[in-house]
């Protein structure tokens, strides 16, 4: 528990000299520094961690989303490096992309089995089981915010689009993602649902979703 704790402090403090523009000497030889080894292997954990902020996606035009994407799994993405020291960066992300597996098992999303579809003309389609939902969309590329507008009102929400290499991520706020899941699914009273709602609960300054590849 004790190395845990140092390392949890020199990440923290890593990426608070990250954030201010800060410099690190060679000469620094602090028991925190020791217990997670040369400064090249903090910054290898810097870089995994940063790499999950939301601000750090590459710029997306609209033509960037055109065509199907296929499901990959769960992501769990942080809205400032403030997050990464209050809640343990990726070990609280991998435990809520865990859950959300849960979640997303229950109604239906499953690895090359959904489908997300773009088109030009506006139009999103989500293929899940067996059913196919429809909406239409607008992208804002400054913000790299998609609006969903669909008849029944399931896909009535605002999400986050992000794009690394050949995988894009859907990301929504948290409670309205939870609530999309129990429409779909008819989940109320579920246990897995209520789990996953109160365990996303639990953190703040993160957006969670989807990740697709093409």
């Amino acid at each position: 528990m004790k190395k845990l704790l140092k390392s949890s402090f020199v990440i923290a403090v890593a990426i608070m000299l990250c954030g201010c523009g800060g410099q690190t000497t060679s000469t620094a030889t602090s028991p925190q520094s020791n217990s997670l080894g040369s400064s090249s292997q903090i910054g290898g954990v810097l870089n995994s961690l940063l790499g999950s902020l939301i601000g750090n996606s590459t710029s997306l035009t609209q033509a960037d989303l055109i065509g199907t994407w296929t499901y990959k799994g769960p992501e769990c993405r942080f809205e400032s490096s403030n997050f990464l020291q209050q809640a343990g960066g990726e070990i609280a992300a991998n435990k809520i992309e865990s859950k959300l597996a849960e979640v997303f098992a229950k109604i239906g999303v499953k690895a090359d089995g959904s489908q997300y579809s773009f088109t030009e003309d506006g139009t999103f389609k989500f293929n899940i089981a067996s059913r196919t939902l429809s909406a239409t969309y607008t992208f804002n590329p400054e913000t790299r915010a998609i609006i969903f507008t669909d008849p029944f009102g399931i896909f009535n929400t605002e999400a986050t689009v992000c794009k690394s290499g050949n995988e894009l991520s859907i990301l929504f706020d948290a409670n309205k993602l939870m609530s999309i899941a129990n429409t779909i699914g008819a989940l109320t009273n579920n246990e897995t649902l209520k789990s996953a709602t109160s365990l996303l609960n639990s953190y703040e300054g993160i957006k969670v979703g989807f990740s697709m590849t093409k």
